[in-house]
């Protein structure tokens, strides 16, 4: 039983890629197939490979994994606001390899929607751009854990909340309000939602000080 086993937390490491990329894209399947143009194949090289590099807003470097016994069931990927921008940056640097002129036309066509999805981050946040566990792991803890050590490091770097982006309709929402965040912001984007069926995202909070 999961709820037997220990939950252990360590750094992530290039070498878990394997068991973190379909981590990382089963957070929100609907936007990356969309940001991706439906090409799963691309969308997991260009996540493997800005998990494997030391600078990308989905790098190795700013992540903790989780352990359900022996086995890799969940991935935090987290970091300060000023991080966060310049990671950003670096994934567009990652990406380029991996996207031929069809997807660059792709994201040139979804700027706009991409740049209003989501609020400006404040200043002195500690932003939460993963947390992700298995579905065979859930309700056993780990995210629990993973959660509580983006607090912690939050008020260890002296940020004042932790903020996170997510789909309105995600189930994941009753779990981080549970944890003490709250819905701050609701977007609404029409022709986001033709295009994904996502209704609106939530940027969820959670104040420190």
């Amino acid at each position: 039983m999961n709820d037997q086993k220990e939950v252990r937390l360590t750094e992530g490491r290039p070498e878990h890629v394997d068991e973190v990329v379909p981590l990382i894209w089963q957070t929100s399947p609907r936007f990356f197939s969309f940001l991706y143009d439906n090409r799963p194949k691309v969308r997991d090289a260009i996540i493997a490979a800005s998990w494997k590099a030391t600078e990308s807003i989905l790098s190795h470097s700013f992540s903790t994994v989780a352990y359900l016994g022996d086995k890799l069931v969940g991935v935090l990927i987290s970091y300060e606001k000023a991080v966060k921008k310049q990671q950003e940056f670096a994934m567009k640097q990652v990406a380029a390899p991996f996207s031929d002129q069809a997807l660059r036309e792709h994201v040139a066509s979804i700027q706009s929607i991409m740049l209003n999805k989501s609020p400006l981050v404040p200043a002195d946040a500690y932003y939460v751009t993963i947390l992700s566990v298995s579905e065979g792991a859930q309700g056993s803890g780990v995210g629990v854990k993973l959660l509580r050590h983006a607090y912690e490091t939050a008020k260890q770097l002296g940020c004042k909340s932790v903020q996170l982006d997510t789909e309105a309709d995600n189930p994941a929402v009753n779990f981080y309000t549970k944890a003490g965040m709250e819905v701050e912001i609701e977007t609404r984007i029409p022709k986001y939602e033709e295009l994904t069926t996502v209704p609106a995202n939530y940027r969820l909070v959670k104040e420190l000080y």
